[in-house]
């Protein structure tokens, strides 16, 4: 794998939308990627955290993660707001982040920046009101070739660029997605990419 074709591939698709990155941003290194089971258990756990930061009980989703067997996969800070003791806000947002795993799981087709997750999403992961099982997930999940998951992963980080760059030269106005979508679906490939524990990844541009 050749981190340099990586970033020109990264930045002809930035040039087709009109953005553009620095020479100097250096292109990411690479990995070797997490495998399908622990991606599938990463993507349950914010599944069960997103779902109650949008309403959904705690009590439940925690109920929902122990019969999966998955709560020691739990961060801290995920079981800490499921037991009641932190502020959701943050969950809210990674349901970009699950999309991003779906995407690299095989589970969703593509994945266009500058198209947040639709409300019909939702509805294509397990069900926590009828306690629908992780498993109904596995079966139609085949993990992107590492290539694959590599280019999307560095693509999010030129935009990741670009969008600060926007935003420090008072054009923020003229990007056409929300900040959010970017930085969560980033941080996901960036875990899956790297070592990092979730919430210690540093989306430096």
């Amino acid at each position: 794998m050749d981190p340099q074709a990586l970033r020109l591939k990264s930045m002809s698709t930035l040039a087709s939308l009109g953005l553009a990155v620095p020479a100097h941003l250096p292109p990411l290194d690479p990995s070797e990627l997490r495998d399908e089971g622990e991606t599938l258990k990463r993507l349950a756990c914010l599944h069960a955290c997103s779902a109650s930061a949008f309403g959904f009980s705690r009590v439940k989703s925690l109920a929902w993660i122990e019969a999966q067997s998955l709560t020691s996969f739990l961060e801290e800070e995920e079981a800490s707001f499921l037991r009641g003791q932190e502020s959701g806000n943050r969950f809210a947002y990674q349901v970009e982040g699950i999309f991003a795993l779906c995407w690299a799981l095989g589970i969703e087709e593509s994945i266009d920046w500058f198209d947040a997750v639709d409300n019909a999403f939702v509805h294509r992961l397990p069900n926590l009101k009828l306690g629908e099982p992780l498993q109904s997930l596995c079966a139609s999940a085949r993990m992107r070739d590492t290539v694959e998951i590599m280019q999307a992963a560095d693509l999010g980080y030129c935009l990741h660029w670009a969008l600060r760059d926007a935003s420090l030269a008072g054009e923020r106005k003229d990007f056409p997605i929300e900040p959010y979508v970017i930085i969560e679906r980033r941080r996901a490939l960036e875990w899956l990419t790297g070592p990092d524990r979730w919430y210690d990844i540093t989306l430096d541009t």
